[in-house]
């Protein structure tokens, strides 16, 4: 989803040209911690949740003008 350098060899965070998502894998208690994202007033409202097997998720958040350092720090 993150556009990558016209020269990329790879997917790493040194590929990436501009950052247009951010996201966060959920691999441990998925339905418990989703419910908790939902239900929290300090994380933003995902723009897409994806179950990426049973009971695990990717919650993915549009992004603009964000820095890399910024990205990671989200």
């Amino acid at each position: 989803m993150n556009s990558l350098k016209r020269d990329a060899q790879s997917r790493t965070k040194d590929d990436i040209q501009h950052i247009r998502h951010v996201y966060l894998d959920i691999d441990r208690r998925g339905p418990e911690a989703l419910e908790a994202i939902q239900n929290s007033s300090g994380a933003p409202t995902p723009n897409y949740v994806l179950e990426t097997s049973p009971a695990k998720f990717q919650v993915v958040r549009k992004v603009v003008n964000i820095k890399q350092d910024e990205a990671e720090d989200l």
